[in-house]
């Protein structure tokens, strides 16, 4: 809610001495119960962006290890599944509801559930966060917004954004280093270069690479 909110020329266009007092009273902020800000201090607006096809991978095998606590914490039904326990990377990657039906030799159908929310978009979550969409227009959006941000990191190179986000939020060296980096998922398999690959094709991971990109050369004009 945060992030819509931000998006919005005003909040883009603001000043960081502005945008508690402008986040903290407009009605969507308010309305999704986003936290009030300190009216007294600037607000820095910070986004940390991964390589998209890095970040589909791993999010995949991350839900894939730990989809059955997540079914037991909801309390599914006995003929729910988790799409990603189920179907294979490339077919999960087309998903973009909360479930989609196939059918089951003990029942009609079985439902397949995506954790996350209702607009879920795998191919490219980062840019309908930060542009609204999955369009070349919300691309655009996305790019307005990046280069509102007063810091831009990647994870591909976190010590550095790291270090980028000490300097502007004038805190001292080396605080900002986090004590366990959690990057590399220990159960996320080796993946071909043929399913990357194929992955890089779809369209709309095609409209996040170019956000990426967007986004790393303003990370590399910050160094």
């Amino acid at each position: 809610s945060v992030l819509a909110t931000f998006r919005r020329s005003e909040l883009l266009q603001a000043s960081p001495h502005a945008r508690a007092c402008m986040l903290n009273r407009h009605p969507s902020a308010v309305s999704h119960g986003a936290c009030k800000l300190a009216m007294s201090l600037p607000t820095y607006a910070i986004i940390e962006l991964r390589q998209p096809v890095e970040r589909i991978i791993s999010k995949y095998y991350f839900q894939r290890h730990t989809c059955p606590g997540w079914q037991s914490r909801k309390k599914l039904r006995a003929n729910a599944e988790c799409a990603d326990v189920v179907l294979p990377l490339l077919a999960w990657l087309n998903l973009s509801a909360t479930w989609v039906a196939r059918p089951n030799r003990e029942t009609a159908w079985r439902r397949l559930r995506l954790p996350g929310s209702p607009e879920s978009d795998i191919p490219c979550e980062q840019l309908r966060r930060l542009g609204g969409g999955c369009t070349p227009h919300a691309l655009a959006a996305a790019k307005a917004t990046v280069s509102a941000m007063d810091v831009v990191g990647v994870t591909e190179h976190m010590g550095a954004s790291l270090a980028l986000a000490e300097r502007v939020l004038g805190l001292p060296a080396g605080s900002a280093k986090p004590s366990r980096h959690l990057l590399v998922n220990a159960n996320k398999p080796s993946v071909p270069a043929a399913v990357r690959n194929e992955i890089m094709r779809h369209p709309s991971v095609q409209l996040e690479a170019a956000l990426y990109s967007y986004a790393s050369q303003r990370f590399a004009r910050l160094l």
